[in-house]
């Protein structure tokens, strides 16, 4: 390895050196730079594995927000210690720039088997193994819905959250839920006035079930496959990691259940049924939970919409209607 050359990792990385690397392993005291593997997957690409001395790493760098990297570590010790949710530890972060321009975090490479990201073909997995692997997914997710909001962790400075959530009434809650979709609908690309009508119609129809009162509770806000290693002992699934915790805050737990469930019905839809079912009997729902389910997916799908469109992601038919598209995912009997 020519440790001086600069190599163009993409994403947002751009061009690092061996010698970077190194120095960055060095300070953190994690042993002498051996091997570096760009990363396959990924929307931001802000990874890279480094192999050392002392062990397998994930060099995480250029935050793309401020708070990033405090709120992954926040998420990856409290989930450590509040619940049983595999998660990379320690999470190590360099505020300093002198190396890269940029702050970077290093943790450890967990092992297990990926079914995205160039990992195991979910085709080469027999319908059963997708079932397993959509119940193991259900009970990860209800085991992480037991990190509970703390309002003093917001009072002592000790929650490094930006948006820092205040839970005032769940009619303030419906309201801010609500007008986020509303407000928004205007800014979608490729829309139709029968979609506006359409949208309209789903959130008059199921907007009491937000005035549900709730917990507060940790919203990975991003949980799906892709950021999940398994372990298969004998047939059984398990997730054994969980990672990419950029987007994670505090909130309605169940809004966490829209991403996922809306992948497995792109799928095949009795894998987001499996997915519910098992998570409702592990975390029983309020009333109205899957007219709220509707909503969450609604304004989940519209945000996919809308970087699909303005990142011009030919993911489904150009001519198909938001209409058209959304139907699939609201539509589901569970």
């Amino acid at each position: 390895m020519n440790m001086k050359e600069k190599v163009d990792y993409a994403g947002s990385l751009g061009e690092i050196s061996g010698e970077q690397f190194e120095k960055a392993l060095q300070k953190l005291n994690l042993g002498n730079l051996i091997k570096v593997e760009k990363v396959t997957g990924g929307v931001v690409g802000q990874n890279v594995f480094l192999t050392s001395t002392k062990g397998e790493y994930v060099f995480r760098g250029r935050p793309f927000y401020d708070e990033q990297f405090d709120v992954e570590k926040f998420a990856v010790e409290n989930l450590r210690e509040k619940t049983s949710v595999p998660t990379a530890y320690p999470y190590m972060i360099d505020n300093d720039t002198d190396i890269f321009g940029f702050k970077y975090a290093i943790m450890p490479r967990m092992s297990g088997i990926q079914t995205m990201n160039g990992g195991t073909l979910i085709l080469d997995l027999s319908k059963d193994e997708r079932l397993k692997i959509a119940r193991a997914m259900a009970e990860t997710l209800a085991e992480m819905h037991k990190l509970k909001y703390e309002p003093e962790n917001h009072q002592n400075g000790t929650n490094p959250f930006p948006f820092a959530f205040e839970y005032k009434s769940s009619e303030a809650y419906a309201e801010s839920i609500i007008g986020g979709i509303a407000n928004e609908i205007e800014d979608l690309i490729e829309i139709r006035s029968s979609d506006v009508k359409y949208i309209n119609e789903i959130i008059a129809k199921n907007k009491d079930a937000l005035s549900v009162p709730f917990e507060p509770c940790f919203l990975m806000d991003d949980f799906k496959e892709d950021n999940v290693l398994f372990s298969n002992d004998n047939g059984e699934w398990k997730v054994c990691a969980v990672f990419d915790f950029a987007m994670s805050h505090f909130g309605d737990c169940e809004r966490d259940l829209s991403r996922i469930s809306a992948m497995y019905i792109d799928e095949d839809a009795s894998l987001a049924k499996e997915f519910i079912n098992t998570y409702i009997k592990l975390n029983p729902p309020r009333e109205k939970f899957f007219e709220r389910l509707k909503l969450y997916m609604l304004n989940e799908r519209k945000g996919i919409w809308w970087w699909a469109k303005t990142q011009n992601r030919d993911l489904w038919d150009k001519n198909m209607s938001l209409t058209e598209w959304l139907e699939p995912y609201l539509n589901v009997d569970f």
